[in-house]
């Protein structure tokens, strides 16, 4: 699978006059749970050093969109479950996210 974090455009957050030239993204792979469902995939972020958390924070739109999305019952992450290359969740709904990757 090709590394998209290189040469990325802007993710769905950023307004398009917010973008500069030089804006990079990583690709962290991230559990999310909500109340009835886990996700287990990727999320694009800022380069820059920014963690989960305060990317989350600042978030200004209402769905978190991930790729390469793995779907089970909540709780049952060992059940094989639907999987998705796109989906889109909507921030009320999230209970627990964290980084699956050491580096994020």
């Amino acid at each position: 699978m090709e590394d998209q974090s290189q040469g990325a455009v802007a993710p769905v957050d950023v307004e398009p006059d917010e973008v500069r030239d030089d804006f990079q993204l990583k690709r962290v792979r991230v559990l999310v749970e909500t109340t009835e469902r886990s996700f287990r995939g990727y999320v694009y972020m800022p380069a820059d050093g920014v963690r989960l958390s305060d990317h989350l924070n600042s978030y200004r739109k209402h769905f978190l969109c991930m790729d390469g999305v793995e779907i089970s019952d909540r709780g049952k992450h060992y059940a094989t479950g639907d999987s998705a290359g796109f989906v889109a969740i909507a921030i009320s709904q999230i209970t627990y996210i964290r980084p699956l990757d050491e580096n994020a």
